[in-house]
């Protein structure tokens, strides 16, 4: 910076490179930034709509973003990616496949967002995907993949789900309770959607999980073995009715109520074995979950006549 001193002693301060000074370049203007750096200082600004408008070409950027701590960015460009929309599915699924832990888990959740809102299309390969996602080391993108599952099947969109159906299997023995959960869920979602299909592997593995610990993954079992319909899961259910958590208790009526309206007689034909066996041993006391299960078992036992009168 050079100065100027006039006759009557102002000083003026002249804006410029003096010789023998390293030479300053001044900032660019948006207009002269890279495609990336141009996303960027547009989210920085939050001009998402601006973004949004350069398509496809900011996805790139707007998934670097997650290199970085900043939460109010993390939001902007998961918001921005989800306007995006459909032109940015072939690079998330790329970033779920090969990006960092961060990026991965971020396209499992931003795909099921934008699948949900466009049911009109084939979102096979984002299932393939968030399939082979259920494996990945990373525990998040593994609890992100199976939530996105989750609202994908809530939304009758799991495409070829008969190839699904082994990969969720298997992942029901995964040690994150959250995956485990949602695996139950989307396997009772998917059985209730297609009846026809024998579902009595499907039913024995579901079933296996309420012998763990976990009270949430045992609580959403129990309803998908509801969902999926099979009597066969009423002995393994009616124990529960007399479970110490009265999430698996209320969980476990439910279950079989449906399981009643399906199979009357053959719900009736298991309570009335249980009564006259040993569960009518554990009846005779008055405490408060036999009180209460004595109830279940009434309003059950109404229900399968009920259904059964209809029938006939």
């Amino acid at each position: 910076m050079q100065t100027k001193q006039e006759p009557n002693g102002a000083v003026i301060r002249i804006r410029g490179i003096a010789v023998g000074e390293p030479a300053r370049a001044f900032p660019r203007s948006p207009l002269e930034k890279t495609i990336d750096e141009k996303a960027l200082w547009l989210l920085r600004e939050w001009k998402i709509d601006e973004v949004v408008g350069m398509g496809r070409d900011a996805v790139p950027a707007l998934l670097s973003v997650l290199k970085n701590e900043d939460l109010k960015l993390w939001t902007r460009a998961n918001e921005a990616l989800e306007k995006i929309g459909l032109t940015a599915v072939p690079l998330l699924v790329s970033a779920l496949k090969e990006g960092d832990e961060n990026a991965r888990s971020m396209a499992a959740w931003t795909l099921w967002k934008i699948a949900v809102e466009h049911p009109e299309c084939d979102f096979r390969d984002v299932i393939a995907a968030l399939l082979s996602a259920l494996k990945d080391e990373g525990r998040n993108v593994r609890i992100e993949a199976g939530w996105a599952l989750n609202q994908i099947a809530e939304k009758g969109l799991m495409h070829d789900w008969e190839k699904a159906v082994p990969v969720l299997l298997g992942c029901l023995r995964d040690n994150e309770g959250t995956v485990q959960m949602d695996m139950a869920r989307i396997l009772g979602k998917i059985a209730k959607m297609h009846p026809e299909h024998d579902w009595a592997e499907v039913a024995d593995a579901v079933a296996g999980c309420l012998k763990g610990t976990d009270i949430g993954t045992r609580v959403l079992a129990t309803h998908a073995l509801g969902d999926i319909g099979y009597c066969s899961a009423v002995p393994v259910l009616l124990p529960n009715l007399m479970d110490d958590d009265e999430k698996v208790r209320g969980a476990t009526a439910d279950a079989l109520l449906s399981l009643a309206k399906k199979h009357p007689e053959g719900v009736a034909s298991v309570i009335i074995r249980m009564v006259n066996g040993a569960g009518g041993d554990r009846l005779v006391f008055t405490d408060t979950k036999t009180e209460w299960m004595f109830r279940v078992l009434n309003d059950l036992m109404l229900q399968c006549g009920e259904a059964m009168e209809n029938a006939a």
